[in-house]
């Protein structure tokens, strides 16, 4: 596939919830809005109209696509039915199993002419919340105690092994703070019921939340890798304020890992340093950009944009560190427009065009 200057490509941009539990979609858009470089046009995608993030103005149009527990298949036909419709150039998705499902249908993007930074859907496989207890060690991390969770009964086990409070996970996404016993089987039946099993149930950990988004090229160099401490979370545990960091060592660890898993592509590593042992805790890998990453464009340090630039087929050299103490903070923005944009996109077509 031949290469296209990424000045004017068009860009599918997936995961445009924008709600206390944020999707990632509409940060990458605003980093790849906030570079002089691009010229071309953003396509949004969402398999859910009410998301607010489809309503904002980074978007030239926005398409509805099944959701990803749809299946390869289904997914895959609407992307090709957008690719038609806005001939896109390069999709990010943002969200987990949206990435999974791209990375194994790679072949067929390649054949719609859409270009991906994506590892393969092995590597993506293999840095799974079940996997990482084996897995982190390796690369210099430690890890909380985590049991495997399959059934009512081996809950019962999970709940005498471990103290409360510790978290009840969904082995792909999903987690809460177990604090009783009532609840952690209120728990185990909505996440089996939502994900399946296996479950994971995992010790806390208590100290320092660190993040570092990272991106490498498909040589496996790393062109970026930006620290944040988390200084405010949400109800559900999801950063709403945080600061970079200068982390050379936790960049380091984030490069062992990544070399093992042959990563190639955006990532964020989820990372708690034990306030007593001082012990850096591996948490989980996310396979997509946080969705915090515009903390990173704000830091001078625009991967959206070099993840673009790289599919394409651009050589991009190192991005330099950002500077310690760049702070972010999310905040509420209300968006106004026509009814008709809700309805046009909910309706059969499933599109609408957000901007001329």
């Amino acid at each position: 596939m031949g290469s296209r200057s990424s000045r004017n490509v068009t860009i599918a941009v997936t995961g445009l919830a924008a709600d206390g539990n944020p999707a990632p979609g509409v940060a990458v858009a605003r980093s790849l809005r906030a570079t002089r470089d691009f010229r071309g046009r953003l396509v949004g995608l969402t398999f859910d109209h009410r998301f607010t993030g489809a309503y904002s103005s980074y978007f030239d149009a926005v398409h509805l696509t099944p959701p990803p527990a749809s299946g390869e298949g289904a997914y895959l036909t609407a992307l090709q039915r957008v690719a038609r419709a806005e001939k896109v150039d390069v999709l990010i998705p943002t969200l987990d199993p949206e990435a999974l499902l791209c990375a194994a249908g790679h072949r067929s993007l390649s054949r719609m002419r859409i270009r991906t930074l994506l590892p393969s859907d092995g590597s993506i496989r293999r840095r799974a919340k079940i996997t990482l207890p084996t897995l982190a060690p390796k690369a210099g991390f430690a890890v909380p105690r985590t049991l495997v969770v399959t059934s009512r009964a081996t809950l019962d086990i999970a709940l005498r092994q471990l103290a409360f409070p510790f978290y009840l996970k969904g082995s792909f996404a999903d987690a809460k703070l177990i604090v009783t016993l009532d609840q952690a089987y209120i728990e185990f039946d909505r996440l089996s019921a939502r994900w399946g099993l296996p479950l994971l149930a995992q010790e806390r950990i208590v100290g320092d939340e660190l993040n570092v988004a990272v991106l490498y090229d498909r040589d496996g160099r790393r062109v970026g890798a930006v620290p944040m401490r988390k200084l405010g979370v949400t109800s559900q545990g999801k950063g709403w304020a945080g600061v970079t960091l200068d982390a050379p060592e936790l960049i380091a660890l984030a490069d062992r890992l990544m070399r093992a898993l042959e990563w190639v592509g955006a990532a964020e590593l989820e990372v708690i340093v034990d306030r007593t042992s001082g012990a850096v805790n591996l948490v989980e890998v996310n396979p997509r950009f946080p969705a915090w990453i515009y903390l990173a464009t704000a830091a001078d340090t625009n991967l959206p944009w070099a993840a673009v630039r790289l599919a394409v087929g651009e050589r991009v050299a190192a991005l330099p560190p950002p500077p310690a103490g760049v702070l972010f903070t999310r905040t509420v923005e209300d968006h106004f427009g026509s009814f008709d944009r809700v309805t046009a996109l909910a309706g059969p077509s499933g599109t609408k065009e957000s901007r001329a």
